[in-house]
């Protein structure tokens, strides 16, 4: 009887050349360890499969994309001028990019390990396995016509998952972040960052569907972009895209403080779509709240939630 230990992988953190060397003796003891066990219950304990893959979830994940017909949509929706030399096409980095991120390798660096991972190989049906930095390369080459792209991608995947899904009312989420970049990144700008002020960003807003964790849309913004610039143009895009989902009826819609804004309030009561958004307590808005304590004009609805009268 043999037992087939998985290969040891470098922690998903980078770590230093000291820390390296520790895990490896760490590694050996227990491999010994192990080999006495195996010794003294005439047990094979070998370290050298090839098999084994580091996620031992995957091979479902592959048949799920499979049933999904993961590979064909990306190639029906994505696609790049390659070069003459080019090793893999710009697909099946995309796909290799999209299983790092299903087994949490969320970092470019930490995606390498899939290129030494013997199971996922033979999972994939593959010799080679590219490396992290080509997977890297392809994000700045994408251009308007991919992210479009990727964008379908996901609408696409949606249209699979509505069907299976009851009529049911939705509200759609609105929200937006702040990314700062390192170095110097097309269209990045200094604007607000609570974080690291002074230092360029993104301003990425998204839209989605809380109660089913579906995202729905996302755009992205050079940093100097306020939250509610250009918010309403996305918020259109955005209901149109919910709306292509038969069973799902949008009650509403959810805003963040950043889209606090009576023009938007205005444009969603014209179109008779109801609305709940954060306010930003600024001053006039303590105002308006001290004189409704004044006049006592708050109905409570509960010990968390009141509504004024006015």
């Amino acid at each position: 009887m043999a037992i087939v230990a998985p290969p040891m992988y470098k922690n998903q953190v980078e770590i230093s050349r000291s820390d390296e060397r520790r895990l490896e003796k760490q590694r050996r003891r227990i491999e010994k360890r192990l080999n006495k066990i195996g010794r003294d219950n005439n047990l094979d304990a070998r370290f050298d499969n090839e098999t084994v893959s580091s996620s031992a979830a995957f091979t479902f994940l592959e048949s799920f994309k499979r049933v999904l017909g993961l590979s064909n949509i990306i190639e029906s929706h994505f696609s790049m001028k390659s070069h003459h030399n080019q090793q893999y096409s710009f697909q099946e980095l995309l796909e290799q990019a999209i299983d790092s991120l299903i087994i949490g390798h969320s970092r470019f660096s930490h995606m390498q390990q899939l290129k030494h991972d013997p199971g996922y190989k033979i999972i994939k049906g593959k010799e080679r396995i590219a490396d992290e930095s080509t997977v890297r390369k392809l994000f700045p080459r994408m251009g308007e016509k991919q992210i479009e792209g990727l964008a379908k991608i996901n609408e696409t995947l949606l249209q699979k998952l509505i069907k299976l899904l009851h009529p049911q009312y939705i509200g759609v989420d609105f929200d937006d972040s702040v990314i700062t970049v390192h170095g110097e990144q097309e269209n990045s700008e200094v604007g607000y960052n609570p974080r690291y002020r002074g230092r360029p960003s993104y301003k990425v807003k998204v839209g989605f569907i809380s109660e089913l964790d579906l995202l729905l849309n996302i755009g992205l913004y050079n940093g100097k972009t306020a939250s509610n610039g250009g918010f309403y143009p996305f918020l259109e895009k955005t209901l149109e895209i919910a709306r292509n989902f038969g069973p799902l009826v949008i009650q509403g819609v959810r805003m963040d403080k950043g889209f606090f804004d009576q023009d938007n309030f205005e444009k969603l009561e014209e179109e008779n779509i109801d609305y709940v958004c954060k306010v930003p307590l600024r001053q006039t808005i303590k105002k308006m709240l001290a004189y409704i304590d004044e006049t006592n004009d708050w109905i409570s609805l509960s010990e968390t939630y009141d509504i004024d009268t006015i």
